[in-house]
């Protein structure tokens, strides 16, 4: 049986957190990190490589939280996956240069960030206007930005993500695995707040009204099991591509 053992980490301090209080940034490529993103970046970098060899090296036992079987053995899964917009592929350039196994990043479109439609690079005080907040309360699982994503879109395609990223990496690894081989696969995937925010909500099953109470910092890690599930038709819950456990929400490295 194989366990994926999932490391979600948002992406390091870009320039759009800095005027976030404004302005929408949505999917603006023009968002790069900033210095300060950057030293994050290798912080995180750095934290990561100690996790993995942390978690690499348990052999059973209790590992990060979750009761293992003697003997799984334990991987980093050879490929890790990114949103293609710019200041999550610059994260994981930085924190993949820390780790020693070599890991070829491949970018995954279901990965990006909220689409804000005709609200990117909008004034936050020009389109919130006391009416869309109402209708934002009132329905947040379904409420779109005109010609934008609405939560429930974004949850639709970070589950299908997740779909796709398990049968990559399984595919992968089929030719190293054993028949009936106990393993634990580890992998890294480099994304947004608001992603992050959606999976956590369709694993914990809770109201779309918490998803925004969910707090993910830049940089922060979300470390989720998942015992795959043999899926059947579209998807629309967490549940149907597995067993999860919830590790850790909004992980900040110790900082």
């Amino acid at each position: 049986m194989v366990r994926i053992r999932w490391f979600f980490i948002r992406h390091a301090e870009s320039e759009a957190n800095v005027v976030e209080r404004w302005r929408i940034a949505g999917r603006s490529e023009a968002a790069r990190l900033t210095e300060r993103g950057e030293r994050q970046a290798r912080v995180v970098g750095e934290a990561v490589a100690i996790r993995l060899e942390q978690v690499l090296q348990v052999d059973g036992g209790d590992a990060g939280g979750v009761s293992g079987v003697a003997g799984r053995r334990r991987v980093l899964a050879p490929v890790a996956f990114t949103s293609p917009l710019l200041r999550a592929r610059q994260t994981a350039a930085l924190v993949l240069e820390q780790v020693a196994q070599p890991v070829k990043l491949e970018p995954v479109d279901d990965l990006a960030e909220v689409y804000q439609g005709l609200w990117e690079d909008a004034l936050r005080s020009e389109v919130h206007t006391p009416e869309t907040l109402q209708a934002m309360a009132r329905n947040p699982y379904e409420f779109r930005a005109p010609g934008g994503e609405a939560q429930a879109d974004v949850e639709r395609r970070v589950l299908r993500a997740v779909s796709r990223m398990s049968q990559r990496v399984l595919s992968l690894l089929s030719l190293e695995l054993e028949e009936n081989e106990q393993t634990d696969v580890i992998v890294l995937v480099f994304t947004h707040g608001y992603v992050c925010k959606c999976l956590i909500r369709s694993v914990l099953d809770a109201s779309p009204h918490l998803t925004g109470q969910i707090q993910v910092d830049n940089g922060a890690l979300v470390e989720l099991w998942l015992e795959p599930a043999v899926q059947q038709g579209a998807l629309t819950s967490a549940a149907e591509l597995g067993m999860w456990t919830v590790l850790r929400i909004n992980d900040t490295w110790g900082s």
